[in-house]
């Protein structure tokens, strides 16, 4: 557990899940087709899928030995407002999840 650490840059913040992220990273990302275009994964089709995942990924996995996955939230330092995920793994050769900047698809630029 001593790599689920959280690490700030001056943009953004990876960080563990917090009660509520559910609803935002559905909105920013996960229930995005645009933001699904790349990734291996398919937009979620409804905010109950995002916290299941969350819960699995972001919650129990912070609990497990070093060499388990687990996810940190990409947040704003300005808001706080949750925009993307990245799934760590010490044997990944490539993060599975990752975040599509919102300008690419005409929205917000973090």
């Amino acid at each position: 557990m001593r790599y689920r650490v959280e690490l700030v840059t001056e943009r953004l913040h990876l960080r563990r899940a917090r009660k509520g992220d559910a609803a935002v990273l559905f909105e920013n990302y996960t229930g995005s087709q645009t933001c699904s275009r790349f990734p291996q994964r398919r937009a979620d089709p409804d905010v109950a899928r995002t916290q299941a995942m969350l819960k699995k990924w972001c919650d129990a996995a912070w609990n497990l030995d070093d060499d388990a996955p687990f996810a940190w939230v990409i947040s704003t330092c300005a808001v706080g407002e949750a925009i993307g995920l990245f799934l760590s793994s010490r044997s990944a050769t490539r993060p599975i999840f990752t975040m599509e900047p919102a300008s690419a698809s005409g929205g917000r630029d973090w």
